[in-house]
């Protein structure tokens, strides 16, 4: 399978996790709210994994928030459905983004997980939606 062949080497996984931290230390210069105190926590988890294999920390399970899971699957649902230039697929058909999500438990709390699938098209239509709405107000050449 292409794709478990594309997985990050640790050199990825190590740049990666300095980026995280990175970014975590940008938005901790900032005046503290109560948002700035959710986005911490969301840059420093929303690549953490359910079975704990992800990064910055391993934590897992009811350890990441549910903000940072549900960020998560937002960037996954829509990175699999967009045209990305560093994967062979031009993109996932929704049916194919579907059986992506259902096989990723190790990664998704399956709670919020079920959720996403239980409304899949739902959010393929909104997202259709919102697309078609974007490109109606681009101006015309």
């Amino acid at each position: 399978n292409s794709q478990e062949e594309k997985k990050f080497s640790q050199h990825d996984k190590n740049v990666f996790h300095k980026y995280i931290l990175l970014g975590h230390e940008l938005v901790s210069g900032a005046i503290e709210t109560d948002f700035i105190k959710i986005a911490q926590n969301v840059i420093l988890q929303y690549n953490e994994y359910n079975d704990g294999s992800g990064i910055p920390y391993g934590i897992k399970g009811e350890e990441i928030s549910d903000v940072a899971v549900m960020v998560s699957i937002a960037e996954t649902f829509e990175a699999l459905l967009s045209k990305r230039a560093y994967r062979e697929v031009e993109s996932y058909s929704p049916k194919e983004a579907y059986t992506i999500f259902a096989d990723s438990r190790h990664k998704f709390n399956s709670r919020i997980l079920n959720t996403l699938l239980q409304n899949f098209s739902d959010f393929v239509d909104i997202r259709e939606n919102i697309l078609s709405l974007n490109d109606k107000s681009k101006p015309t050449k």
